[in-house]
């Protein structure tokens, strides 16, 4: 499945036309579920990935393994090269594959409780009582615990963020995280940063927006639209270009 063809790569918002790529995987299904399938319950929590080790020192890539967003910013990081990490935890459905998904122990999702305290806080929302929906909150945070940047693609109204992506945004602008999010009402970029303990949003031009060589997030909605996916195609246009 090619992620760009010739055609749209000619498109004269992308200043380079160099660049055709595949989405792959450097192991077959079969050899992931073989694997998956012959460890036990204590393996599994402590199963990252059967990445090649040549990869582990390069730039890696959060997210959280939801349809959208998540799996659309892991399919465009895996093209380029970067590693990818969905955090997870034991009972949480994703589709991606297998070699992609960190299942955090209950330990790590309690650890996580303080910064998700202090966003609900700042989102002026709770927790609830589902402890299911707890978990993915929780497990929020232990995304934007592991990135040094944050891309997240959403849709914003007058009550602020929608969703789940609100949590990661409130969490990183805590954190001081350099906190970027794509509007899919407005088609535009925002930062956020936390002031008088809310969140401000500042308009933002998103050429100016640059995957670094540093780990990253990258978060948003499941109903991702194709001005969204766009909006991450360029991102990492825009990362190879300054690669080459």
């Amino acid at each position: 499945m090619a992620w760009y063809d010739h055609e749209e790569l000619k498109n004269p918002e992308h200043r380079s036309t160099r660049y055709k790529f595949t989405f792959s995987t450097y192991y077959s299904t079969k050899e992931l579920q073989d694997e998956w399938d012959s460890l036990n319950e204590t393996q599994r929590h402590e199963y990252i990935d059967v990445t090649p080790r040549w990869l582990l020192d390069q730039v890696s890539m959060h997210s959280g393994g939801a349809i959208g967003a998540d799996s659309f910013f892991g399919a465009c990081a895996r093209a380029v090269g970067h590693r990818v990490i969905h955090h997870s935890f034991e009972g949480h459905a994703t589709k991606v594959p297998i070699n992609e998904i960190y299942r955090h122990s209950q330990h790590d999702l309690e650890e996580a409780t303080l910064a998700t305290v202090l966003a609900a806080q700042v989102l002026q929302r709770n927790l609830g009582k589902d402890q299911y929906v707890k978990k993915l909150i929780l497990r929020n945070s232990l995304i934007i615990k592991h990135a040094s940047i944050v891309f997240a693609v959403g849709y914003i109204n007058r009550d602020g963020i929608k969703g789940g992506t609100a949590w990661g945004v409130a969490i990183a602008a805590q954190d001081k995280i350099p906190t970027y999010v794509y509007d899919m009402n407005t088609r535009c970029w925002y930062s956020y940063i936390l002031d008088d303990n809310k969140l401000k949003s500042i308009p933002v031009t998103g050429d100016n927006l640059l995957i670094r060589n540093a780990d990253y997030a990258g978060i948003g909605s499941r109903k991702l639209t194709e001005d969204g996916e766009q909006a991450i195609k360029n991102l990492y246009v825009r990362y190879l270009n300054e690669k080459h």
